[in-house]
């Protein structure tokens, strides 16, 4: 009977963290989906930022680093072209932009 208990409890584990790992991966696809296609839109500059930095630090969390580097991408890549001038500032600097 213990040998049997045991095996059930072994395949309930292993179903459940099976389970988990679905629903992980299924959340980390739904968050670096959300992430890639938010747009500015009507949000305040510093609400549309606050966003892209909550969702990468969702993603973080999950053991997903999203890098610096790739969060500007994002959030320049999403921007209208009222921010012409910004996307032109920035394309010529030389230093590596941060998300402050």
């Amino acid at each position: 009977m213990t040998r049997t208990c045991t095996s059930t409890i072994c395949e309930v584990w292993s179903k459940a963290c099976h389970l988990f790992a679905a629903i992980s991966s299924a959340k980390f696809s739904r968050l670096k989906h959300d992430l890639h296609s938010l747009k500015k839109g009507n949000l305040p500059f510093k609400e549309y930022v606050a966003k892209i930095k909550g969702t990468c630090n969702l993603l973080e969390a999950s053991g997903h680093l999203v890098s610096t580097a790739e969060q500007v991408n994002i959030v320049l890549a999403r921007l209208s072209v009222e921010f012409d001038s910004m996307l032109t500032i920035t394309s010529f600097s030389s230093e590596p932009l941060t998300m402050e």
